[in-house]
């Protein structure tokens, strides 16, 4: 997930597993073109085994084996931004030495949908960022007014400091907007696998660009900063980012 350099031959990887979460551990004999290295590329699926005395945060790796290598969608135009926002993002809301299963299984689902040509990558962008902040518990919800409780349709209004989406109507004005096709865009992320998404036709880049909108302000107001890979995705559909 994360590899700092420990020395000439060793390195301290950041490793996502099922059931301990995140992992820090060295790793012998790791740099240059050895078959360590190539198991320690960006979002790469490994089986590994760690040692770790009691009362140390820090083990050390004594096998490991590589899955599934994530380095295809590295060397892809729509993609190769992505892992580095992916990896940030499960730093960032993965708990150290806790379960994450269901944030492991995401994981793999979007690269997954990623290598066998499922969806493209603005698109699971949006889904990745929108499922990591629902299991992390902050995700508004996309189906019913936080109002009035009736069924959201059409346009709505989001208030990022609940975070809410409401009818434009209910509550005070001057909340930013959202379009009918976000709306739909967002149920159908939070009801579906990536690759039975659908975007709407006739307003494609409005519903990528307000899911997005909605996704990065929950993700600040949560997280008080913004990841830094996040700015290097605009280069995925030359769409400039909004510095608010």
């Amino acid at each position: 997930m994360k590899v700092d350099i420990l020395s000439e031959k060793d390195v301290v990887a950041t490793v996502l597993t099922r059931e301990r979460g995140l992992l820090r551990a060295v790793v012998h004999g790791a740099r240059g073109r050895s078959k360590r290295a190539a198991s320690l590329q960006l979002l790469t699926e490994v089986e590994i085994s760690v040692f770790r005395r009691e009362g140390s945060d820090l083990g050390s790796v004594r096998e490991i084996e590589p899955r599934q290598s994530a380095f295809s969608l590295a060397m892809r135009p729509d993609t190769a931004l992505l892992l580095p926002y992916m990896a940030e993002s499960a730093l960032a809301f993965c708990p150290p030495e806790m379960a994450v299963q269901e944030t492991y299984r995401l994981i793999r689902h979007v690269l997954d949908a990623l290598i066998e040509g499922q969806a493209p990558g603005p698109l699971a962008g949006r889904y990745f960022e929108c499922w990591i902040l629902k299991l992390a518990g902050i995700f508004p919800s996309v189906r019913t007014c936080s109002v009035c409780g009736n069924a959201l349709s059409g346009k709505a209004a989001f208030e990022p400091s609940g975070p809410f989406l409401l009818h434009p109507d209910c509550g005070e004005r001057g909340r930013p907007l959202v379009t009918e096709g976000t709306v739909a865009l967002l149920q159908s992320i939070t009801a579906s696998p990536l690759p039975a998404v659908r975007l709407p036709q006739a307003q494609e880049r409005e519903a990528l660009l307000g899911a997005e909108m909605i996704a990065r302000e929950v993700r600040r107001h949560f997280l008080g900063f913004e990841l830094k890979s996040y700015a290097l995705l605009g280069v995925l559909d030359a769409t400039p980012r909004s510095p608010c």
